[in-house]
């Protein structure tokens, strides 16, 4: 008899903080995993009042590799078609991975004419995460 299996884990996981920070967690490294994270994010960034800041972390712990340069194509586009959108400021977690400096320059591209905030911390740095997040 064999025993029934866990559900498989999903790519990304949303939860959202007591503190009103939303959590973006990526579990997979594929182009699906990056769209699922951009079309999550998209929908609770729209469902926020635009006059408050929306304030995210996506922890990339599970995904060092995700693909970037998608990602971050993508977010612009999507951003790019959304300018009543609430200002955004986000912390990406991640590891020590040669990618996590490329990603931050990519990352930095993105928002560098734009409203929004995005910094980058190593997953050891979480509470500064936090804390940075909710300034301001």
């Amino acid at each position: 008899m064999t025993q029934p299996s866990d559900p498989p884990q999903p790519l990304v996981e949303y939860r959202l903080l007591d503190n009103g920070i939303h959590v973006f967690v990526v579990h997979d490294e594929t182009t699906a995993a990056a769209d699922m994270l951009i079309t999550m994010l998209e929908g609770e960034v729209n469902a926020a009042p635009s006059n408050q800041i929306f304030r995210y972390i996506v922890d990339l712990q599970n995904a060092v590799n995700l693909p970037m340069a998608y990602t971050v194509r993508r977010t612009r586009e999507k951003m790019a078609n959304n300018r009543a959108r609430p200002v955004t400021r986000g912390a990406h977690m991640q590891g020590e991975t040669a990618l996590g400096t490329i990603a931050q320059v990519m990352l930095s591209m993105l928002v560098q004419f734009s409203k929004d905030e995005v910094r980058f911390f190593h997953m050891d740095e979480y509470e500064a995460a936090v804390a940075w997040v909710l300034e301001k």
